[in-house]
């Protein structure tokens, strides 16, 4: 029935969760809780993890993450900031530059296709002075026509097939005490887990992906023992125009930590705009409310698992779901295999339903990502999705 979610529906995303919360154990790289690391703030500057590293972060990055990791006694100079660069104890500086080639398999007529483009290359940093944080980001991108997603984050206002500039993120914050911080600025939205893949489907359901879907407003961190939790009012985007593209609103997610290597969350987000940028619905109303969960198995293991309930306008209800597993054979080497699951909801007016509209739409990758050096990461990703061509990427990435 239009309006509100299946049995179907209901009964997917409560088996994606069960099956998940069965085991006895129980961003950012969220895998990283296998290691014991719960809170992202002790790795990154952000409290919701990704970009700018601490110190610590920077020393497990070497010793956990990569390949070639150094001796656990020593944290070499090469691990630093720009290879060796010392920053001010106030201070901490990074940046990262990704490559990807895509090839598109021939799919009902259409050729193959090969493209490469640079996906990211930016500067970001952040300072402490008492009380005081600030933080931020610069970058640049290439070739943005037609893409509305990575508009949302340039400053210029030119659309262009050259190069613009970009902020994803910049913030000015007031650290009330070890565990409470209060934020305003353009802020990555809390909700879901923090994965890399910013294309998977509960991140481009939800709008909550880490590339360009920040929204500017006020937010308050709070982390102290087994629970770290982050409510933001949304003011809205102000690098998009005209005005009544912005959503305000709100988003929340709350994580709590349930054994030594397992922890489970809830999110929750409600935006309304005078006008939908992607849908072009006018009074726009945007809901998502979901669930999380990630595990440490092992040493070696990691399970992730989402379900998300989705409500875009007058659409009806539907969801988005992911399970990923990660299999690290040898430190740096990760394995992994993803199943995921997207229903943007019943379609308006009677329209028949299809695959991600009013059905739903499933996708699975086979991923290869290899941490071979202190700052260097290359990743092959092999991914199916019903309804789209098979398709191979390859991403390197270096981080300063």
């Amino acid at each position: 029935m239009r309006g509100s979610l299946s049995q179907q529906h209901w009964l997917g995303l409560l088996f994606l969760l069960l099956g998940l919360c069965h085991s006895s154990l129980a961003q950012a790289y969220p895998w990283m809780i296998k290691h014991g690391f719960f809170n992202c703030g002790s790795c990154h500057t952000d409290v919701s993890g990704g970009e700018t590293l601490t110190r610590m972060g920077r020393a497990e990055a070497e010793q956990l993450l990569t390949w070639s990791a150094a001796s656990p006694d020593e944290l070499h100079d090469y691990s630093r900031f720009l290879f060796g660069l010392r920053e001010p104890e106030s201070i901490r500086l990074g940046g990262s530059y990704r490559h990807m080639l895509v090839y598109t398999a021939p799919k009902d007529g259409a050729a193959s296709d090969f493209a490469q483009f640079p996906m990211q290359l930016d500067l970001y940093g952040s300072a402490h002075f008492g009380m005081l944080v600030l933080g931020g980001s610069i970058g640049v991108a290439r070739g943005i026509t037609g893409s509305a997603n990575v508009r949302g984050a340039q400053i210029n206002r030119e659309l262009e097939e050259g190069w613009i500039a970009l902020s994803r993120s910049h913030f000015v914050g007031v650290q009330l005490d070890p565990h409470t911080l209060i934020r305003a600025g353009r802020l990555a939205l809390p909700f879901g887990l923090r994965i890399a893949e910013h294309v998977m489907w509960v991140r481009e359901g939800t709008r909550t992906d880490r590339e360009s879907d920040q929204q500017h407003g006020l937010a308050l961190a709070y982390s102290d023992g087994p629970l770290r939790l982050e409510v933001m009012g949304i003011l809205g985007n102000y690098q998009i125009y005209p005005d009544r593209y912005r959503e305000r609103g709100y988003a929340a997610s709350a994580e709590l930590l349930v054994s030594p290597t397992g922890a489970v969350g809830a999110s929750s987000l409600v935006t309304f705009a005078n006008e939908d940028r992607f849908t072009q619905d006018v009074h726009a109303v945007r809901q998502a409310h979901g669930l999380n969960a990630r595990v440490g198995l092992s040493r070696e293991w990691a399970l992730l698992a989402e379900a998300d309930f989705l409500k875009e306008g007058k659409r009806g209800w539907g969801g988005a779901g992911l399970v990923q597993t990660d299999y690290e054979p040898l430190r740096g080497l990760h394995l992994l295999l993803t199943g995921e699951m997207l229903d943007s909801g019943e379609l308006p007016g009677g329209l028949p339903s299809s695959p991600g509209n009013g059905e739903p739409r499933f996708g699975g990758w086979v991923s290869v990502d290899f941490h071979f050096y202190s700052h260097f990461e290359l990743r092959v990703d092999l991914v199916s999705r019903q309804e789209s061509p098979l398709s191979l990427q390859t991403q390197f990435h270096m981080f300063l």
